[in-house]
């Protein structure tokens, strides 16, 4: 008899807000494969809003895979197509190394916090 791993659930929070005029999507826990959806959902709710400046706080994240990494690029070009804009909130630690490593730091607009975002 072969038995099937049990179902993990996704180990992310997503909560909305807004902030001086920006929509902002703080993430907590971990984006990957089984959780990206949730991340990608909150993006697309926001944008269907009108909304045009989104940040992404990644403050609270302890994993990002390259699924995530997708989801922000995808984001950040669907805001350029209406002239909209992505601020990404990381404030060091692992997230911010693959961000490093992956030269995303040259293609999001990373802001180390929200007020750094806002003011």
């Amino acid at each position: 008899m072969i038995r099937s791993a049990p179902e993990v659930p996704p180990q992310l929070d997503i909560e909305l807000s807004q902030a001086s005029g920006w929509s902002l999507i703080k993430a907590a826990g971990e984006i990957d494969l089984a959780s990206v959806g949730q991340l990608e959902e909150a993006v697309e709710a926001t944008l269907a809003s009108g909304a045009r400046q989104v940040a992404i706080d990644l403050t609270d994240i302890t994993f990002l895979d390259s699924t995530g990494l997708r989801a922000l690029i995808s984001a950040h070009t669907r805001l350029e197509e209406t002239e909209g804009q992505l601020a990404v909130i990381i404030d060091g630690g692992p997230v911010e190394r693959l961000f490093d490593i992956t030269g995303m730091t040259s293609t999001l607009h990373i802001h180390p916090s929200l007020e750094s975002v806002t003011s």
